[in-house]
Parts: structure tokens; C-alpha cells; sequence
């Protein structure tokens, strides 16, 4: 009785919840539904932790404070959809410092292209003004002092930042709303990269690189269908393709003298997934990276469909895995994209993810017309290792458990890339497919295993191709470097898109970057310089 007595006292607080949380998830919902966007991927629990927090601002006892707490999520939403408009992602905390350090431009684009803040305006505003008209007719229980408490509390997340060095809100994630992402990059900002950028001494204050004057200028593309394979803590190291001593990728290895196979080692930008991903599919490395992932205007997706393709993004990923790379890959140029969860698997889990339904994916569009430019994201021999083969399949037990699984992993590589060879062979259009991993893998060598230290075994890489006069190709687009990097190989893929770029593939680029698990280098970097010992071409 007492419990009925207390939720009819403060039924208008439940209401007044209950709508906020209504409109402003129905708010990102409808412009993702109107964009084509893919839902975000919030858990469960979420969902009753936001009500949660619009119940508790409810009881706020000024009435602006009240509806200024309670719209906040909404404001910011607005914010972020306006970015995902214009620039086809969402915000990084670097652009908050740019917002300010080019704010005449900034506010000079905004004035000529208003239109992008149109759409988001009307998956806002009907619902600010219905919630301010609603709140001077509902009574609230409210609580003194809970203003301060709560405002007080906006600074927990930067401090923590600027304290502990948390690095949560470092980019924005698929598992949260975007007006949450929003205030997650604002106290990163100020806790981590504000603070940096007012130390002069900081290595932040760089020098330009070659990648900050790449001009991208509009051609043609001989090619129908490109496919793009991003594999998943793959190393030469452990391939038989490289010289490694178990047979573990018999299939490529008998194509070494095939005229349409080539093969090559290459250095990613980066030692984990998110950052390498997000850097490949943007054109870019190292310190200039965020800003240029931020403006969105180099996304392969977004150039892929300036020429003339359909894009498609095929991921064994599961959404979890992927909450830090969608943003950043400007999805909202994907005509389809699916990840773990559309890709029936049986009773697999997302680490045991077969990698070949991929191809299934790819046999069945291969043959629809006009271009089209597929990326093929697997889950190739990320750990657990043990998952990423079937146990009937496993060959190699002699050695070390660790290395055996691994192993094993690499040769379910070898036969996936048979049948890609395979599916592709029988498709009658120029069909152009390249194979790179999104970083290295240490198995014991130099004392790394796994990734993520910014040393050989994490950050080199394969780097395959499967084409018409491939070796030639090769030796056309990459002949002369010594080292060929990861923004190498995206000049060459921009050129089969259909563009020219004023950086060519087979220029040495001697500033070269790559970055630990940071996109704006606050976890370390390892810069290539004209010592470096050059990588073996095939």
C-alpha cells in the first residue's frame, strides 16, 4: 500500500521520465531509420539505465535546470546527427578542439550548408517543444540540492580522464546514443587532449605529413568488382607462404608462381583493430588520422560511391566487436551491411564465427549489375585461438598449445582463401581482391605475444592480391619501396576505384606512423625513418 501510495505521488516524474526516454530514443531511431542507418547496439540493461537517469532528473527542483538535464541527451543527439550528415560519422574528441582552433570555418560551412541540420532539427525540435509545454502540466516530487549534486557530477568523467588516464569516449562506440557518445568525447577532450594541447612541450604540436597533402582527384576504374578482405591478427610470420615451416597455408603457397597471384609483406598503422580499420578506410595514418577519419571526406566507402560503385561491408564480426570500428568507417555510405548476427552460423558463437559464409555473402551479389565494392571483415586468428578452427580439422598438436591453435587458425585462412579463389575464377567480370590484416600477431618472437606492443610481430603484415596479371600489378603499383606500408596499399585501392592521387603507391613514405591502442597517439607510436631495416619483397 505504502508502495502504491509513493508511485501515485510521484506519477508525474514516471511520466515525465517515461517521455523523455520515449522521444529521445525515438529521436535517433527515426533519423537512423531515415538515413539508413543500422541500429545502434545498445544492451538491454541500457535501456532501463537511461529511464533510470530521466526518472532521477525528474525530481531536479528548478524548473529550466529540470528540462535542461532532462533534453541534454537530445541537444547533443542533435549535435551528433548534424555531424553524421555532413561528414558521414560521428564526432571525435579532436574535433572539439578544432571546433575552436577553425571556428570561422567551421561556422562558415555550417551558414552555406545549413540543410545538413535540417533533417536532424525535425527529429528534435517537436519534441523539445512537446516536453517544455508538458512539463508546466505535470506536478513533480522534487528534492533540494539534487541540481548541484548532479552537475557536480558532468565532471566525474573528465576528471577520471585527467586523473586515472581512463581512456573511455577516446571514439565513439555503437553501443551507446549518440548524444551520450557526444558527452563521452567532451570529457575525454578535457580530460586528456585539452590538457596536452595547452603543454607546448607535447608531441602533439607536429610537423605535417606527407598523408596531410594527398589530393584525391576523380578518374576511372577498369575494374567491376573490388573486394577488399580485412583480416584479424593475421602474421607472415606463421604462414608457409613466407617461409614458415609448417605447411599451414598449403593452397597459397602452391600459387607462388601463379601470374595471377602476388604477395607481399606490409606494415599496418596501427596494433589494434579499431585504429587500424579506422585508418585504412579513411586514407590515412599517425597524428594527422583523427582529423582526417573526422572530416570523413577520404572514407573508401564514400569514394567507392562517388564512382560509381555499391558498397557492401560482410562482417563474421559480432556488433560488440564491432561498436568501436562502425563509426568510423562512414557506414552511412553502405548500401548493405551485415555482421555476425544476419549471417546464419548455426550454434557458433561469435569467436568461432566461420569466416567462409563471407563468401557465400559475396557469390550472391557477385553477379548483380554495375560496380560494386564489397569489404569482407573476418574474425580470422583473433583470440581465443583454439576457437578459430574446428577441432576436427586441427592437423598441428606437436609444439606449444598456444602456437598449435594458432596455427591451426592460419590454415583456416588458407582455406578460405581457396574458395574465394575459387568463387572469384568463376565470375565472368574483371574481379580485382585484396587480402591485408588489420595488424600482426606476436606468437613468442621479439617477446610479444598477441598484439598491441608497438614492435615487429604486432604491426607487419601479409598483404595478398588475386587478379588479372597480378605479379605484374604488383610490380607496377609497389616496385622500388622498402618498406610498403598499409597508405601504400590504399593509393593503389583508391586508383582501381577510380581516382588519381597526387601520393602514388610506390612512394616511400618515410614518415610513416604507427599507433598503439589511441587514434590520437596518447598510447604511443613507432615512426618508420630512412634506418628502418627493409621488410623482404617477394
Amino acid at each position: 500500500m505504502l508502495a502504491f501510495n509513493f508511485l501515485q505521488k510521484i506519477r508525474g516524474n514516471l511520466l515525465w521520465a517515461l517521455m523523455v526516454w520515449a522521444f529521445t530514443l525515438i529521436q535517433q531511431m527515426g533519423f537512423q531509420i531515415y538515413k539508413g542507418i543500422p541500429f545502434s547496439n545498445l544492451p538491454a540493461g541500457k535501456y532501463v539505465l537511461i529511464y533510470f537517469f530521466f526518472l532521477l532528473f525528474s525530481f531536479i527542483r528548478p524548473k529550466g535546470l529540470r528540462y535542461l538535464f532532462s533534453t541534454f541527451i537530445m541537444i547533443l543527439a542533435f549535435m551528433q546527427m548534424g555531424h553524421l550528415s555532413y561528414y558521414g560519422t560521428q564526432a571525435l574528441p579532436i574535433e572539439i578542439w578544432l571546433l575552436f582552433a577553425q571556428f570561422n570555418e567551421v561556422s562558415g560551412t555550417l551558414v552555406q550548408e545549413t540543410y545538413h541540420l535540417g533533417v536532424p532539427l525535425l527529429f528534435t525540435l517537436p519534441f523539445m517543444l512537446v516536453l517544455y509545454f508538458t512539463q508546466s502540466r505535470l506536478k513533480f516530487v522534487t528534492l533540494p540540492w539534487l541540481s548541484l549534486i548532479l552537475s557536480l557530477s558532468l565532471t566525474y568523467y573528465p576528471l577520471r580522464t585527467l586523473l586515472t588516464g581512463n581512456n573511455w569516449g577516446r571514439q565513439p562506440t555503437d553501443q551507446e546514443l549518440y548524444g551520450m557518445n557526444v558527452y563521452l568525447s567532451i570529457s575525454y577532450f578535457l580530460g586528456k587532449i585539452l590538457p596536452l594541447k595547452m603543454n607546448r612541450n607535447h608531441a602533439s604540436d607536429h610537423k605535417p605529413l606527407m598523408a596531410d597533402s594527398l589530393e584525391i582527384i576523380p578518374a576511372n576504374s577498369s575494374y567491376q568488382n573490388v573486394i577488399l578482405v580485412l583480416g584479424e591478427s593475421l602474421t607472415p610470420n606463421h604462414q608457409s607462404l613466407f617461409g614458415y615451416e609448417r605447411d599451414t597455408t598449403p593452397f597459397l603457397k602452391s600459387q607462388k608462381t601463379n601470374p595471377h597471384f602476388a604477395f607481399n609483406k606490409a606494415i599496418s598503422s596501427g596494433v589494434s583493430t579499431d585504429i587500424t580499420i579506422a585508418f585504412f578506410m579513411n586514407a590515412t595514418y599517425g597524428v594527422s588520422g583523427s582529423g582526417v577519419i573526422a572530416q570523413g571526406k577520404r572514407c573508401l566507402f564514400k569514394k567507392a560511391r562517388e564512382s560509381g560503385f555499391k558498397n557492401y561491408f560482410f562482417s563474421s564480426q559480432s556488433q560488440q566487436q564491432l561498436r568501436y570500428i562502425i563509426p568510423m568507417i562512414c557506414h552511412t555510405m553502405v548500401d548493405e551491411l551485415k555482421t555476425f548476427e544476419d549471417i546464419p552460423q548455426g550454434d557458433r558463437i561469435a569467436d568461432s564465427a566461420d569466416d567462409k559464409e563471407l563468401i557465400k555473402l559475396l557469390k550472391a551479389r557477385l553477379n548483380e549489375p554495375g560496380k560494386k565494392f564489397f569489404v569482407l571483415h573476418q574474425r580470422g586468428s583473433h583470440g581465443p585461438y583454439a576457437l578459430r578452427s574446428d577441432p576436427d580439422k586441427k592437423i598441428f598438436k606437436a609444439q606449444n598449445e598456444r602456437v598449435d591453435d594458432y596455427d591451426n587458425s592460419v590454415l583456416e585462412f588458407d582455406r578460405f582463401m581457396q574458395e574465394l579463389s575459387i568463387a572469384i575464377k568463376s565470375h565472368e567480370k574483371d574481379t580485382l581482391m585484396i587480402y591485408l590484416s588489420d595488424h600482426g600477431e606476436g606468437l613468442g618472437e621479439m617477446g610479444v605475444w598477441g598484439h598491441g606492443a608497438l614492435k615487429e610481430p604486432s604491426y607487419l603484415i601479409p598483404f595478398l592480391m588475386m587478379t588479372r596479371n597480378a605479379k605484374e600489378i604488383m610490380k607496377q603499383h609497389f616496385a622500388g619501396l622498402k618498406n610498403i606500408t598499409a597508405f601504400n596499399i590504399e593509393m593503389f585501392l583508391l586508383k582501381m576505384l577510380g581516382y588519381k592521387t597526387s601520393i602514388q603507391s610506390n612512394q616511400e613514405v618515410l614518415d610513416f606512423q604507427i599507433y598503439g591502442n589511441d587514434i590520437d597517439g596518447l598510447a604511443g607510436k613507432k615512426e618508420l625513418t630512412s634506418s628502418e631495416a627493409p621488410y623482404a619483397h617477394q
